[in-house]
């Protein structure tokens, strides 16, 4: 039960990415929420495991691929090794941000395994996912409404909203002046609303499924999802709405072409209200937000006259840099973590225009961290072109499998599996993520990667089941070690 209630409030604080707490000692992992009852769910796993004596791992390629991964990474470190324990810039070390990253990375290994195994023993479910992270949604979207309120001038959101944000973002006090000019772009409860994206593309799938598999109140899910839709327009991140709006074709496809008529009906009715929010809520946003007072100034706001044109020259102008970096060190990279250190140099001149770019080559301390803007450019840079070339197979890899698992489960029940077509989309939407953020530490990801290897396990049996009825399913498959050691137990 405590393994349950801790994985619940790991999804319920996903959002939660920028507490005040410990980032002294825990830097970047203290800011988020759900490291707290992930790390609480890991530690008692081990205990567990210890008395139990095993832990299995996915007999899957995509776990393999990953595993492979991993060596890559650690052969590139030992290669570039000597640098790694030279470079420094902004007060911080080559070979400390090294050590950290790959901590960071088994640390969201581990995460996946131990909700692989929870899974594996049926402590967690599909099921109860998609509950806790509606319950998720509606605390992020209430604070919203506090948010929303609050740029609207109404006294008594500004008051709650400066009385809430010292315990939930880190660079705030009580100064409600300065937190009401911080920004105009609604962010929730993340630190701001790229990274907000990051949490509005993993769990929409999740909460779109709900229009079409619930056979009563469907409306009630739609009106819900309208709400969605108009937070994420506000949030005026292009990233969310490109993806989103591929996850919302992706299931309006499979609803047509695998649904009934009746979900059809919702999927066209869901789509013509989404367009319609979307355009709607853009509109009356920078209009009453940003005091763009007809048609014309409210596109301008996407052009270049206006502050994304800066956003455009530091994004772009930073994944050419890590380009750089990659031709330059083409088969181990420079090392992982090491971009920030071997900017100067790599920088291409246009790129110069950009503030950030500038504040990027400051060496002084407590100037902003250098960061690649994509984690496929960021590990073309930091792992070579091999290492890339791993992280894309491992990806594919995975996505293939849990579509085909998706197909397995539609023979069998000769509907569509919407648990599993949410845990796809919102997996597709991760690793497109990859072309706009440059973390692994978005730990929702890492989360749908063990749910996606028992998906995948549990799918298989069910079809060796269904194949060859007269042979008793051998639970068995392979034999227990000690922990540590990978148990390959039946994937």
């Amino acid at each position: 039960m405590i393994f349950r209630w801790l994985f619940a409030a790991a999804l319920v604080t996903l959002p939660f990415n920028d507490l005040p707490y410990f980032y002294s000692i825990l830097r970047e992992l203290g800011t988020e929420g759900a490291f707290y009852p992930l790390t609480g769910i890991i530690l008692l796993a081990v205990i567990a495991l210890l008395k139990k004596g095993e832990l299995h791992s996915p007999i899957e390629l995509s776990f393999y691929g990953l595993i492979l991964f991993l060596m890559w990474l650690l052969l590139s470190g030992c290669f570039n090794l000597p640098s790694i324990l030279t470079v420094q810039t902004k007060g911080r070390l080559g070979w400390a941000k090294f050590f950290l990253q790959m901590l960071l990375l088994f640390y969201a290994v581990a995460v996946s395994l131990i909700v692989y195994n929870l899974s594996r023993q049926k402590v967690i479910n599909l099921h109860s996912c998609r509950f806790f992270l509606l319950v998720s949604f509606l605390l992020a979207a209430s604070y919203g409404l506090i948010e929303i309120s609050s740029f609207l001038n109404i006294g008594w959101a500004i008051s709650l909203r400066g009385k809430i944000e010292p315990f939930i973002h880190s660079e705030f006090g009580v100064d409600t002046e300065r937190l009401l000019q911080s920004s105009l772009r609604i962010r929730l409860i993340s630190a701001e609303p790229s990274l907000l994206a990051c949490y509005y593309i993993f769990i929409f799938p999740w909460i779109f499924s709900y229009i079409f598999s619930s056979a009563r109140r469907w409306w009630i899910y739609i009106a819900l999802n309208i709400f969605f839709i108009g937070l994420v327009t506000v949030s005026f991140s292009r990233t969310a709405y490109i993806i989103i709006g591929m996850q919302i074709l992706l299931y309006i496809s499979i609803v047509w072409i695998k649904g009934t008529v009746s979900q059809r009906r919702r999927a066209n009715v869901s789509a013509m209200l989404f367009l319609a929010v979307f355009f709607l809520t853009g509109y009356y946003a920078i209009t009453l937000l940003e005091s763009r007072t007809n048609l014309f100034e409210v596109i301008s706001i996407f052009s270049e006259e206006s502050g994304f044109s800066e956003s455009n020259i530091a994004r772009l102008g930073s994944q050419v840099t890590a380009f750089n970096q990659a031709k330059n060190h083409p088969i181990f990279g420079i090392g992982l973590g090491q971009y920030a250190f071997h900017v100067r140099g790599n920088v291409p001149l246009w790129a110069l225009e950009s503030y950030e770019i500038l504040d990027n080559l400051n060496p002084a301390p407590g100037k902003d961290w250098p960061s690649p803007k994509g984690l496929y450019c960021r590990l073309a840079a930091e792992t070579g072109f091999p290492g890339l070339f791993l992280w894309v197979a491992f990806n594919f890899l995975l996505m293939a499998r849990v579509w085909q698992s998706i197909g397995q489960k539609y023979r069998s029940i000769q509907t569509v599996d919407w648990f599993g077509l949410s845990l796809f989309a919102s997996i597709v939407g991760g690793s497109l993520l990859g072309l706009t953020n440059d973390s692994f530490r978005f730990f929702g990801y890492w989360i749908s990667l063990g749910l996606a290897w028992a998906y995948c396990r549990e799918t298989r049996l069910q079809e060796y089941a269904t194949t060859w009825p007269e042979k008793p399913l051998d639970h068995s498959l392979g034999r227990a070690t000690n922990f540590p050691r990978l148990n390959h137990s039946q994937g």
